[in-house]
């Protein structure tokens, strides 16, 4: 049984031991202190984002996929999210009609028993047939995203042991409004990316 601690960022065995989480393995930011003041810096693109905002950002990122959470359970309070939250919001509602997935599980905890690595994946769905792994996001995302996706799906596959087919797409929300965006992600190289992380990172054995 995996254990989850949301304070640390932590994943651990029934025996205590850490496992890496996904991001931690790709480690596309590297915190830094610069002048006294703490940035993160993106080891890929070279971007200086503050890391008072890059935190500000992950913990309203994890209320909007609470909230995402609450639409797809049925019992959402509208009058009680803040503002910033319920155009995104609305903007998911919006998609749930377009697109009528089936929603398997949400914030679902995934293990890879072979390479040892977690993660916890915004959204399990059905469309078209097809098994889902979907990332949320309000703003853009990198290059990045098609390796998290595609660890997150190989590490589903095996822990479940599904055989049928499977798509990986990243759900962008705006914090503006306007249209959401749904891309399915491909690329054939990515897990082989990924497990070069995870060998720059000595947990591939």
């Amino acid at each position: 049984m995996l254990t989850f601690n949301p304070e640390t960022h932590e994943y651990r065995k029934e025996n205590g031991d850490v496992v890496p989480s996904v991001t931690q393995i790709i480690n596309e930011w590297i915190k830094v202190t610069i002048g006294g003041e703490r940035w993160h810096i993106n080891r890929f693109t070279g971007a200086a984002i503050p890391s008072r905002k890059m935190e500000e950002g992950a913990a309203k990122g994890s209320d909007l996929h609470k909230g995402a959470q609450l639409i797809l359970q049925g019992g959402i309070d509208w009058a009680s999210l803040a503002d910033e939250y319920v155009k995104p919001l609305k903007q998911f509602e919006q998609w749930l009609k377009d697109f009528q997935p089936e929603a398997l599980y949400t914030e679902a905890k995934v293990y890879h028993p072979r390479y040892n690595y977690a993660g916890m994946i915004d959204l399990v769905m059905v469309l078209d047939k097809k098994l889902f792994i979907v990332d949320i996001k309000t703003g853009g995302y990198s290059r990045c995203a098609g390796l998290q996706l595609a660890a997150y799906l190989e590490g589903w596959v095996t822990q479940e042991k599904y055989t049928g087919r499977t798509a990986r797409a990243v759900l962008s929300l705006p914090k503006d409004g306007s249209s959401y965006k749904f891309e399915e992600i491909t690329g054939d190289n990515d897990f082989n990316l990924f497990r070069a992380c995870l060998l720059l990172k000595g947990a591939l054995k």
